[in-house]
This record gives C-alpha cells, structure tokens and sequence, in this order.
C-alpha cells in the first residue's frame, strides 16, 4: 500500500512526525494507527489504503487534541475509541462535503 503523503502535523505548539509502518502493533495488539506523545509520532500502518490512513490520522489527532488540553483521561475508557472515531468520521464528512469551509478558516481564522 502506499505510504502517506503527509509526513508532519503542526497542532500549534508541537509538530508530530508522521511515520509509515509495516504491520503496526503495540503490545500484541494490531493498530491501524498510535500517537506517541514523548516522541511526537504518530503512526500509522501502510498495509491500509490512504483512505483508511487519512482517517486514522484524524482520529490520532483528535487524540492529541484531548490530552493536550485535559480531557484524554476524563471520558470512560470504554466508550472513548468510540468516541473518537465519530468525532473523527463527522470532521472527515465536513471537510469533504464543505470543501469552501476549510477555505474560510484558512483566510479568516
């Protein structure tokens, strides 16, 4: 599969590195994608389409934006991943159906 195009993520304050990875898995477990916050990496795995790799960074970075500002560790585990998926799904959906709104923020924010 091919490698993501997008090679850094700016969030403001801090530049994450994205990195392409054969067959990502942490602690046994098999992930399409994982931020790494000491290292300012996020992974993602190159066995999934770009599509699929686009939607996990949203959703990595969507993690990014919890813990930067206090919320990672306040909503229940369980329903957390769940969470952040549909966050990340419905901003995915926005952008692709409003393509003029990121054009305004870009101007105007």
């Amino acid at each position: 599969m091919p490698k993501m195009p997008i090679t850094q993520i700016d969030f403001g304050g801090e530049k994450y590195t994205v990195k392409s990875v054969d067959n990502l898995s942490v602690d046994g477990t098999t992930l399409s994608g994982h931020i790494k916050h000491g290292q300012h990496t996020i992974e993602l795995d190159i066995q999934e389409c770009i599509g699929q790799q686009t939607c996990t960074l949203m959703h990595e970075c969507i993690h990014y934006m919890l813990m930067a500002h206090g919320y990672a560790d306040r909503i229940v585990p369980d329903c957390k991943e769940g969470l952040i998926d549909t966050i990340a799904i419905g901003m995915i959906t926005l952008i692709k159906r409003n393509p003029n709104l990121i054009g305004l923020i870009q101007e105007q924010v």
